[in-house]
């Protein structure tokens, strides 16, 4: 990516793009500074580029943990251009705070504006979790796992579907799927977690602690909330 934007940046109008996207790929690899830094390149030379304010708005919440820098930037990029994505990063700051009616007042405003023919399979992982995770809605958090296996076979759809039936109380299941499609197929932060929580609800504890550890190692990425369930989760195994 490094290559590419070396190859781009004298292109004004990739400029912006490639070096927003190199940001994203510093932060998920650890190098959060470096992120932070082509962020503000961006926005030095477009201040309306809001992807880059929004991996500015990551960073505060993710790396730094300064919820009320965060909150404003996401207030100040709802009013520009309103998106669901708002919702699910307040939902988050929410739940840091410990204010439990905001989280559920934007998830719900979130569900609600993603379940429209234009947005919802766009949205389909955080609605499916969601579903699973915190109103126990298992058949709706299904048949979205079974459209996006349908629609795209891939070891983070048939994880999806994993964890859907962890959650729906079939956990002998969901290791199977997950042995089968998901594990040794992805490095993804949120596919490490699942399988991890998997194999714990299946009793072997080793590979949990394995798959939790290895999960951790992208904090950023997954964010403070999931970070601290990880770890929680680990210090009781």
């Amino acid at each position: 990516m490094e290559q590419a934007f070396e190859r781009v940046k004298g292109n004004e109008d990739l400029y912006c793009w490639s070096l927003s996207n190199l940001g994203d790929m510093y932060g998920h690899a650890g190098r959060v500074e470096e992120a932070y830094a082509a962020y503000l390149d961006v926005l030095a030379r477009d201040p309306a580029y809001d992807y880059a304010l929004k991996g500015i708005a990551w960073i505060a919440l993710s790396h730094d943990q300064n919820l009320d820098g965060a909150k404003r930037i996401i207030s100040a990029l709802q009013s520009r251009k309103p998106s669901p994505e708002w919702d699910l990063f307040q939902a988050e700051i929410a739940e840091l705070e410990g204010d439990h009616q905001a989280k559920l007042t934007h998830l719900d405003q979130f569900v609600k504006s993603v379940n429209t023919p234009g947005y919802k399979t766009m949205y389909h992982k955080y609605l499916l979790e969601i579903y699973a995770e915190e109103w126990g809605y298992v058949d709706a958090s299904l048949a979205i796992a079974e459209e996006e296996i349908a629609s795209r076979p891939t070891p983070q759809s048939y994880d999806l579907m994993a964890w859907s039936l962890l959650h729906a109380g079939q956990a002998g299941k969901a290791l199977e799927i997950t042995r089968d499609f998901v594990q040794d197929r992805t490095s993804e932060p949120d596919a490490l977690y699942h399988t991890g929580m998997i194999y714990l609800a299946n009793r072997q504890m080793n590979e949990a602690k394995d798959f939790l550890t290895l999960a951790l190692e992208s904090r950023f990425e997954l964010g403070p909330v999931r970070t601290a369930h990880i770890q929680n989760t680990l210090d009781q195994i």
